[in-house]
């Protein structure tokens, strides 16, 4: 989009991650009076799932030049907290012993459904044992109720994966009865 003089019209304010956050400043400058674009907006709403290789420094809204300081203005106040607002909290800390403890117990209790599901419980089990130690008494006893339990769960369910693949994928015997007719046996 070019007038005579060569001067682009629509200026590029921000390169978002999702059609969705395009849209929601699209919103917001609307609100203000300001007409925002989006470039290629079809093919993104149409394929989201191709949104990073359509778009792959993010998706563009434009607004029109003469309103790009206007627009930077409005965007700047719509990302800043209200006066005497606490600073955001620190993130969420990592997980810890106790819930990998919590998951080892629940993915061993599944784990008689799919083989993958044991390996899942000692992957949790692992982490759950070289998690950082806590000072609260009451959660470190937690833990170690947890892998108790699904330590007490998988076993069995280990070995009865480990007969069934015995009997299914083992070696055979073959026995010839006296008639001369040979049967296959999976000894066990």
């Amino acid at each position: 989009m070019q007038d005579a003089t060569d001067r682009p019209t629509m200026a590029r304010i921000a390169a978002v991650g999702s059609a969705s956050e395009a849209n929601i400043i699209c919103a917001i400058l609307a609100g203000e009076g300001i007409e925002a674009f989006i470039p290629g907006q079809t093919a993104s709403g149409m394929l989201p799932h191709l949104s990073n290789a359509l778009n792959p420094d993010g998706i563009e809204v434009h607004v029109p030049f003469a309103q790009l300081d206007r627009a930077k203005e409005i965007l700047e106040s719509a990302h800043r907290p209200p006066p005497g607002t606490p600073h955001p909290a620190a993130p969420a800390p990592s997980l810890t012993g106790e819930t990998y403890a919590r998951k080892a117990l629940a993915t061993a209790g599944y784990s008689w459904l799919l083989v993958p599901f044991l390996l899942l419980a000692g992957y949790y089990a692992i982490r759950a044992l070289r998690a950082p130690a806590i000072d609260d008494p009451v959660s470190m006893a937690k833990r170690r109720r947890y892998l108790f339990w699904a330590v007490v769960i998988a076993l069995p369910n280990i070995l009865l994966w480990m007969i069934l693949l015995w009997r299914l994928l083992g070696p055979t015997v073959t026995v010839i009865l006296p008639d001369g007719t040979p049967i296959e046996e999976a000894p066990l």
